[in-house]
Formats: C-alpha cells, sequence, structure tokens
C-alpha cells in the first residue's frame, strides 16, 4: 500500500510538472509553482526527488528533482554532512550512468550541473570524496560509445565549473584555492584525455560510423577548449579583453606543448570538419596562439611560432573553411590573438614571414571587401595590423624586409572604400546594420585607423583628400535637389571620411610629429570645416531629428571637433604648429582664437538647431565643457566676445535646446549647461560679469515669489524645474570660497524662501521634488571648502535654516503619501536626496550647531526628527534592496551617531530597535564602506552609552558622599554638577533601552563584527574592531554564535566570557 501510495504522489507531481512547465496562464504556473516550491532540505523532500529519479519518465518532472536538489546544494551545503553531499553525488552519477542516454538535453545539464557543482564545493570534504572524480568519470569512459560521450559532457562542465565562480556562497579566495587545487591535481588529466580521443579521431578510418566520430570529436573539442581557457592564475579578464590575455600554461604542462604534433593535430580535426566542429577546432588554435611565450626556451618558442605560422598561411592559402562565417571568424581572432602574444620581432624572424605577411594582407583586404559577410570580423584584424604598425618603433634592425609600413597604405585603403561602399548598399538594400546610427561603437574600431593611416601619411591623406573633394562637389551640386536618396548617399559617405579625418588628426603623436603632417591636417581640416560651414547653412532651414543623415553627419562634426581641440586646442595643444598656416592659406583660420570663434559658433548653432535631439545636444555640451575645463582653452575663451555674449545671453530665448529640454525628459542637460557657463563665470577674467548673469534668474525668483498661492505656483511647474536644474548646475560649478559666498548673498535671504514654497507646493509631485532636493543638497555641500565663512557671518545658520526648511516641509508631507505602484519613485528617491542633503549639512563643518540649539531655534530638533523618520520608514527588506536607499540610510545613521547620537537616544524603544538590526544587516554587507559605517555608528553608540554610565555613577558617589552623616573630620563633599546630574537623570531611560537592545543583539552584534573580521580582507579591519570594547564592557556575558563560514572554520573557535 505505501508504494502505491507513492506511486499515486508520483503521478500528481507529474502532471504538477506538466502544467509548470507547459501551462500559459501566469497565474496557474505561479499557483503550481507555490505547490511544488520547497525551501528547506528536509527527508521528506530529498526522498521525493529520489522517488522522481528513481521512477518518473516525465522529463518535466526529472528536471524538477535535479533543480531542486542543486538548489539544495547552492543555499543549504552546510545543511548536508559530507557522507550526504557525497552519496548524493554518486547517485546523481549512477542516475546519469543508467538513465543518461535517454534524457533530454535540459535534463541531461541540470543533472551533470548537479555533479559539478557537489564535486566543487565537497572539493575539501575528503581525498576519497570529491577529489577522486576522474577515477568515477573513467567508467563512463571506458563503457559504450555513447557512455563515452557522457563522460566528456561530464568532465567539460567539471572544468567550467571549476574555473567559473558561480557558487553564491564561495568567497573569492575560496573558489580560488578549489580551482587551483583542480588545476594541480585533475586539469592535465583531462586535457590529455581530450588530446587521446582527438588523435583516435584523426586515425580514424573513413568507414568508421560517422556519427559516432562526430560527436566523439566534438566533445573532445569541447573539453579541450574547456581546459585550455581554465583561469590558470586567478586573473581572467572579462569578456570585453578576451583577446588580449594571455591562457598561463602551468610549466609542467610544457611537454605536451613541444610536441611537434599538437597545432598539425587541431588542423587536421579543423580541416575534416564541418561547423560546428570546426568552428570549435579553430577556437582551439585561438587558445593555442595566446600560450605565454615564457613556458618555452628560444628555440622551442621559434619552433612553436613557426607551427602557428604554418597553419595560418595553408588555413589562407588553400582555402580552408574559409567560406564559413564562424570559421572565418575564429579564424581572423587567431591572427589578432598571435600578435596579442608575440612580439613583431620573433615574427619576421621566422623564414615564412614575407610569404605570411603577403597573405595576411591579401586575406586582410578580401575580408574588408566581403564586408557584408564578415562585419564583426573587421575589427580584429584592424586590432592586428595597429599592434604590427605600433610595435615597429621598438624593432630591432633585421636583414629581413619587414614589409609592414609598405602594406598598411592598402590596408586603410581598402578599409575607408569598403566604409563608403557599405553606404549605398545600406539605402538599396536596407538589410545591413548601420555603424554610423551607433556612434559609440564605430568609434572604437576607428582609434585603429588613425595608427594605421599615419604610417604612410602623405598616401593615405592623399587618398583621403581626393574622396573629400569629389564628394564635397558632389554635396554642393546636390543641395538644391531636396532630400533625394543620391543625397542621402554623399550625405552618409561624407560621415565616414569626415570620421576617417578626425582620426587621423587625433593621431598625431609627439614621437613621429612633423611640420610635413601638421601641413597635411591642416589640408583635412580645411576640408572638414568648409564642408561643416555648408552643412550648418543647410540644417538651419529644415525639420532635423535623430536617425537622419544630417543627424550623422552632425555627429561626425562633434567627433572631429573634439579630436582637433586635443591636438591644437587644448591643454596638451601645439602652440606654434604649422597647421594653422595651412587653415589660413585655405580658409584664413590664422590663430587658435579664430578656430575657437569657430567652435563655439558652431556650438550655438548646434543649440538652435537640434534643440530637439538629445543626442546632439549631449555631444556639444560636452565638447563646450571640454573646452571649458582645459585650463589653456578656458583662458582663451574668457578673451572672446562670444563667450561674454554667451554669458549674457543665455537664456531659452537664445538657447531653444533649455524650453525643449524642460518638457521631454532631457532637463539634466540644462543643469549640464549652466554648470559649464558656471565654470566661465567665476574665472577672475569674467567674474565682473555675475551681476549681469543673475538677472534672468532674479526675474523668474520675483516672479514665483509674487505667486500669491500655493496653488497658483504650481501652475508653473515647467518654469519651476527649469529654474531649480540650472540654479543646480549653477551652484555645482563653484569651488572658491569667494565665488560662493557672492552667489549666496544674492541668493539669500531675498530669493531663498522660495525652495521652501515649492517644497509646500509640490511635495507630491516626483519632477519637481528631485530637482529640488538635488538643488538643496548641492547648496548645503560643503566640496572644496566652500563653504567656509567670516567668523562673523551668520551665512552657515542662515543656509542650515534654508535647508532645514525645505527638507522638513517635504519630509513631514511625504512621509503621508500612500505608495500606489512603484516605492523607489513614489517615496525611496526622494528619501534618499533628503537623507543626503541632510548628511551634508550635518557633517559639512560650516555650520556651530551649539549656537542653534543654545537659542532653542526649531530647525535642527525638527531636521533631525524628519529625518530619523525618513529613515526608520524603511523596512529593512527594502533597505537592503534598493543599494541608493542603503547608502544614504547609513550614511545618514553615520554622521547622526557621531554628532548627534542623543537624538537616537530620545527615541521610543522599538525605533531604537530597528535601527540596531539595521546595523546588524549592514555588518553582512560586501561593501566595504557600508560595513565601515555600520561599525562606526555603533562605536558612537555604545561609547555614548557608556560614557553617560561613568557621569551617572559619578554623580551617585558625589550625592552618597554628600549625604554621609555629620560628624566626620572631613571636608563637606562637592555636589555633582549639572552635566552629571542630568546624565544620572537620562540614565533610567538609556538603561532600559540599552536593556531591550543588549538582551538579544548585542551578542549577535558581535557575532558579526567577528565573522566580518575573520572573512573580510585587511582594508577595514580598524573600522571593525572599533565596536568590539564598547560591546565587551557593555554585554556582560557573550557567547559567540558559533556560526563560523565553512572555510575558516578552524579559526572560529571564539568562546569567550567576557565581565
Amino acid at each position: 500500500r505505501s508504494r502505491m501510495d507513492k506511486l499515486q504522489q508520483l503521478k500528481q507531481i507529474e502532471a504538477l510538472c506538466e502544467q509548470l512547465y507547459l501551462a500559459t496562464d501566469p497565474q496557474q504556473r505561479a499557483q503550481v509553482e507555490a505547490s511544488l516550491k520547497v525551501d528547506t532540505p528536509s527527508a521528506e523532500a530529498l526522498e521525493q526527488c529520489r522517488l522522481i529519479l528513481d521512477n518518473s519518465d516525465s522529463h518535466y518532472a526529472q528536471f524538477l528533482a535535479c533543480s531542486t536538489l542543486g538548489k539544495f546544494l547552492n543555499e543549504h551545503w552546510n545543511s548536508f554532512a559530507p557522507q550526504q553531499r557525497h552519496e548524493i553525488k554518486m547517485y546523481t552519477m549512477n542516475f546519469l550512468a543508467h538513465r543518461g542516454l535517454k534524457l533530454q538535453n535540459f535534463v541531461l545539464s541540470s543533472a551533470v550541473q548537479l555533479v559539478s557543482r557537489c564535486t566543487k564545493l565537497g572539493w575539501f570534504d575528503g581525498p576519497q570524496m570529491h577529489q577522486n572524480i576522474l577515477s568515477d568519470i573513467q567508467s563512463f569512459l571506458d563503457a559504450s560509445p555513447e557512455h563515452l560521450i557522457l563522460g566528456l559532457i561530464i568532465l567539460t562542465n567539471l572544468v567550467q565549473e571549476m574555473c567559473a565562480n558561480n557558487a553564491g556562497h564561495l568567497t573569492i579566495s575560496q573558489h580560488r584555492k578549489i580551482a587551483i587545487s583542480f588545476r594541480d591535481s585533475s586539469l592535465l588529466n583531462a586535457f590529455q584525455i581530450a588530446l587521446n580521443y582527438l588523435k583516435q579521431v584523426a586515425a580514424a578510418a573513413p568507414g568508421t560510423a560517422q556519427e559516432q566520430v562526430t560527436a566523439l570529436k566534438e566533445q573532445a573539442l569541447k573539453l579541450a577548449l574547456s581546459c585550455l581557457s581554465f583561469d590558470f592564475i586567478g586573473t581572467s579578464p572579462d569578456e570585453s579583453a578576451e583577446d588580449v590575455g594571455t591562457v598561463q600554461i602551468p610549466s609542467h604542462w610544457q611537454s605536451h606543448f613541444e610536441d611537434p604534433g599538437l597545432i598539425p593535430l587541431f588542423l587536421t580535426i579543423y580541416a575534416n570538419s564541418t561547423p560546428p566542429t570546426s568552428v570549435s577546432a579553430m577556437e582551439c588554435m585561438v587558445q593555442l596562439a595566446a600560450v605565454r611565450r615564457s613556458l618555452f626556451s628560444d628555440t622551442e618558442r621559434s619552433k612553436y611560432l613557426n607551427a602557428i605560422m604554418l597553419t595560418i598561411k595553408n588555413v589562407i592559402s588553400q582555402r580552408i573553411g574559409l567560406n564559413h562565417q564562424g570559421n572565418h571568424h575564429e579564424f581572423c581572432r587567431l591572427l589578432s590573438r598571435l600578435k596579442c602574444n608575440y612580439q613583431l620581432q620573433d615574427l619576421t624572424s621566422s623564414d615564412l614571414w614575407q610569404e605570411w605577411i603577403a597573405l595576411v594582407t591579401e586575406f586582410t583586404i578580401s575580408t574588408l571587401k566581403s564586408w557584408q559577410w564578415s562585419p564583426n570580423s573587421v575589427h580584429y584584424l584592424l586590432g592586428l595590423w595597429h599592434r604590427m604598425i605600433s610595435s615597429m618603433n621598438y624593432l630591432r634592425k633585421t636583414t629581413t624586409p619587414v614589409m609592414v609600413d609598405e602594406l598598411a597604405p592598402k590596408v586603410i585603403e581598402a578599409y575607408m572604400t569598403t566604409r563608403l561602399e557599405l553606404v549605398n548598399a545600406i539605402l538599396q538594400s536596407g538589410g545591413f546594420e548601420d555603424p554610423l546610427a551607433n556612434p559609440e561603437t564605430m568609434e572604437e574600431q576607428l582609434e585603429f585607423v588613425a595608427t594605421l593611416g599615419r604610417c604612410k601619411y602623405q598616401l593615405t591623406a592623399g587618398f583621403l583628400t581626393s574622396l573629400l573633394d569629389a564628394l564635397i562637389n558632389s554635396y554642393q551640386s546636390l543641395m538644391r535637389q531636396g532630400d533625394s536618396k543620391q543625397f542621402t548617399s554623399v550625405h552618409n559617405q561624407l560621415s565616414w571620411l569626415v570620421y576617417f579625418s578626425a582620426v587621423l588628426v587625433g593621431g598625431r603623436l609627439a614621437i613621429n610629429a612633423s611640420d610635413e603632417h601638421d601641413l597635411i591636417d591642416g589640408e583635412l581640416s580645411s576640408r572638414v570645416f568648409m564642408l561643416m560651414r555648408l552643412s550648418d547653412g543647410r540644417v538651419q532651414h529644415i525639420v532635423t531629428q535623430e536617425g537622419t543623415c544630417e543627424f550623422k553627419l552632425e555627429c561626425a562634426f562633434l567627433f572631429f571637433l573634439q579630436h582637433f581641440r586635443r591636438m591644437y586646442i587644448g591643454d596638451h595643444a601645439i602652440t606654434s604648429s604649422k597647421v594653422y598656416t595651412r587653415l589660413n592659406e585655405l580658409i584664413g583660420f590664422e590663430s587658435h582664437s579664430v578656430v575657437l570663434n569657430v567652435f563655439l559658433a558652431k556650438i550655438q548653432t548646434n543649440f538652435k538647431v537640434w534643440k530637439d535631439c538629445a543626442d546632439i545636444v549631449y555631444r556639444t555640451l560636452q565638447l563646450l565643457l571640454d573646452l571649458a575645463s582645459g585650463y589653456s582653452s578656458s583662458k582663451l575663451m574668457t578673451k572672446l566676445e562670444v563667450t561674454s555674449q554667451m554669458l549674457i545671453h543665455h537664456t531659452r530665448e537664445y538657447v531653444p535646446f533649455l524650453e525643449s529640454a524642460s518638457g521631454n525628459g532631457g532637463g539634466k542637460y540644462r543643469a549640464m549647461y549652466y554648470g559649464i557657463l558656471g565654470k566661465l563665470l567665476f574665472t577672475e577674467e569674467l567674474f565682473s560679469r555675475f551681476d549681469d548673469f543673475m538677472l534672468p534668474f532674479e526675474q523668474t525668483a520675483s516672479f514665483m515669489l509674487m505667486q500669491p498661492s500655493v496653488e497658483a505656483i504650481r501652475q508653473h511647474q515647467v518654469l519651476v524645474v527649469g529654474f531649480l536644474r540650472d540654479i543646480t548646475g549653477l551652484v555645482s560649478s563653484i569651488g572658491q570660497r569667494k565665488a560662493f559666498a557672492t552667489f549666496f548673498e544674492w541668493f539669500s535671504p531675498q530669493y531663498s524662501p522660495i525652495l521652501g514654497r515649492i517644497a509646500e507646493a509640490f511635495y507630491d509631485v516626483h519632477s519637481v521634488v528631485k530637482p529640488l532636493l538635488v538643488l538643496t543638497g548641492e547648496l548645503v555641500w560643503n566640496k572644496f571648502g566652500r563653504l567656509q565663512f567670516e567668523a562673523s557671518s551668520p551665512n552657515g545658520v542662515l543656509l542650515f535654516k534654508e535647508a532645514s526648511t525645505v527638507l522638513v516641509s517635504y519630509g513631514t508631507r511625504a512621509l503621508s503619501l500612500p505608495i500606489k505602484q512603484d516605492a523607489y519613485t513614489e517615496r525611496y528617491r526622494g528619501l534618499v536626496l533628503s537623507l543626503d542633503a541632510l548628511s551634508k549639512s550635518l557633517s559639512g563643518d560650516y555650520v556651530n550647531f551649539g549656537v542653534i540649539s543654545l537659542y532653542h531655534d526649531p530647525c535642527l530638533p525638527d531636521a533631525l526628527t524628519v529625518g530619523v523618520k525618513l529613515a526608520v520608514s524603511v523596512p529593512l527588506q527594502d533597505l537592503l534592496a534598493y543599494p541608493k536607499v542603503t547608502k544614504a540610510y547609513f550614511t545618514f545613521i553615520d554622521v547622526m551617531c557621531s554628532n548627534h547620537a542623543n537624538v537616537l537616544y530620545s527615541l521610543d524603544t522599538p525605533t531604537l530597535c530597528s535601527i540596531f538590526v539595521a546595523l546588524e544587516a549592514g555588518l553582512s554587507s560586501i561593501e566595504a564602506s557600508i560595513v565601515s559605517s555600520c561599525c562606526t555608528s555603533l562605536d558612537h553608540l555604545l561609547t555614548l552609552y557608556l560614557a553617560a554610565k561613568k557621569k551617572a555613577e559619578r554623580a551617585q558617589a558625589m550625592a552618597a558622599a554628600a549625604q554621609a552623616p555629620a560628624g566626620s573630620t572631613a571636608t563637606a563633599a562637592p555636589q555633582p554638577s549639572a552635566a552629571l546630574r542630568n546624565a544620572l537623570a537620562q540614565m533610567p531611560q538609556l538603561d532600559a533601552h540599552m536593556t531591550a537592545v543588549g538582551a538579544e543583539l548585542l551578542p549577535r552584534l558581535m557575532s558579526g563584527i567577528f565573522r566580518g573580521l575573520l572573512s573580510h580582507d585587511g582594508s577595514n579591519q580598524y573600522s571593525l574592531a572599533r565596536p568590539l570594547l564598547p560591546l565587551i564592557l557593555i554585554i556582560p556575558r557573550v557567547r559567540i554564535a558559533h556560526d563560523p563560514p565553512p572555510a575558516r572554520a578552524d579559526l572560529l573557535l571564539l568562546r569567550s566570557t567576557v565581565v
């Protein structure tokens, strides 16, 4: 009967699994998932998983069982005894041996992952439990051909699991310890297994069953690739940089890589395979080309390099597999990776060099011309040529012709020509991705062009100049024809040529610069400036928008201006350069000042013409910011009349993008714009224009102050948001005491009350609250010591009072608002900004809070009360879920504990306990700064209690002495002071708080600190140790919870009894 019940239960589980993975109704799936979900690894749950795997033929039920076991191991590893872990692994291995051949791929992957994860996590449970995993896998390899392939799958997954740090509860050091142990004991054996089976496949007779051979070949290649891709020394780069890394093969592997048949073996496998198997073989050769050079002696290194170069030569000359895109792409990676690993001197020393470089050049040009077939491979080839040309300066003299500099112009001309062909192909078919539509990605690739183009600069520039002249002439003749298809083509082709001109001009290096090259830069730049003048004259009469050919050309212009600025205007510019000689001859630009005027005129034009295009506005603002941030360029700008006009005419009537930015979410650009103007305004040369600059702000502020009511102010939301963002940008640019004092004298007290009125009117409008609180935080931020007022100045107190008014007005109302949908947008974003502003105010060290308390000004207690209410209103779950909330909360608590801990002790006991609970949670954070803040907060809170306790005991002793019986010859005992009596009066409340907190929380806090000391690195050990002494003195008896990290269990015999 019991077996019948189990089988009935199994059928129910299978039916539920079918519904879980096949149901289309989300609500139904959620209900089924809740019924099947098991959070803890109970004996019953483990038995059900085993029942499913032993008896069920349902693939979905099998997947559920495997994934559940994997979840138990990941989340509750320490709940299993070592013997249980071993039994789970061996049971899964037996399950794979008996039923693995019939499993679906997703079930097989889950089961194999379970074996690998169990092996990794239990690697140090005992040498006979998990470290003999290869012996267990060998039983698969020695069985049937199908089990052989299954064994290779398990072994491949094991290697990948050992390399990746996917187990969340393992620290980096624990992961590396396991990976190194596996590398030293088992990885070479796994690689040898892969090589042996590849040799068998290569030597297999033609009549052998092709399906089994292909499957064996594919799995053996995957295993070999996993071994070669292993993170041998813990320095694995991220995916974006994987093609510049070196494979750090251990020294004891040397004999296997010195085998002359190694490279030919993979070439044979590649040549006799079809994709995707051939792609895997080429990936292995990419890794082999990146094997560290120091593994070999000089002689063996030359042999190894010759073998790789011979392989490349044969593949190109015989076109082996290059008609497939995957093979072609990996082959391009092979070429790039080879140069990353070997010096140009090594390559040119080979007897194959001349033939090799000629074939590589031919292959590169062929690939560039076949852009429609292999667009993603161009990056690797350009990188190869970039590195070869960059290495020529360090090449020792050799009798072998290098030929790289002679062949580079052919490559760059082919690249330029094919980019122009790409434009026409995109317009005709529309089936290709347009690189001009994604300038950021394209610009990364263009940086290689500078190195290739300036190798033989006269040839490249002459070719580019001829293309520019022809297209500019076509542009002028087609301007009257409107937006014809041919005109669009010319537009996009000119965009490419402007990008090429930009990187060539920007590729000027001091070590190889010359007057001749500067003259060539002048030739190219003059044509771009002329084209820019033509384009600006045209776009002022059309509707501009993103994605058009005009937009692409405008991005190219801004890219060119940035590169020209770096070379010939910025801080590192050449003051006396031949480029201006040539520019003066061709277009009349005789000096820096003239060109800078052109820059500023272009910037103003973009603000008018492209006001609705956020991308162009941002790029233009970035150009203006770079000009204003540079020392020499900013000095030049302050002397120009156009700069003075920008500071006078800076409102939306003259800068239309400001009006557009108010309503389309691009308001951050307003703050950026006024931040740039502030950099110029607060210079010595232009500071006298401050009053004129502020006139528009005075008009806006006066208008808002004249509004009779809150409802009237709410009618001008766009005006309010623009004003707040503009002032925020202006204040953010201030970095000097004099400048801030001048601004504050203008702002307060005449216009500062408007902030409180805005907070009162728009407390429930998130689009206004954010810029308001950002401005408040910027005003009270004492960065660069700018808020250091004179000793007789009340400005520090006045500034805090204004900030307090805003925060109290917003905070008291925001707490009463219900959360409807998005908690972060509706509540926590404003809370973060409020706590941030209050933290900056309290820690700014520019206001004497004792004076405020002395005169009983409510601004300080009101601000602190609202800040604490905002902080404790966040549930612990949300506090840990939102990183910005977490940082703002603990920063605020740290500041409060440092300077105003008495306010926290005046809270009710449950609220104070919630703060201690939050501090306990913060001790487990992975952010060192948050852990340090928690420890500092604890230290201040507990030290204040101990100090108050000491004062109270002293007051009691003095009071007892004063009440001693008469008749003593001693003089009368002094009475306790007011401070001591006050401390004595507060002790009952403090003792009640500490009793409630210390009963449970303080021992847990101490346990968390010790765990942090053992598991964290040494960077914040001082901060972690600070609260220990107060904890030891406060807690009568401490027995630290025996809950150590698994890897440091031998160190956690932390039983201490402290009196």
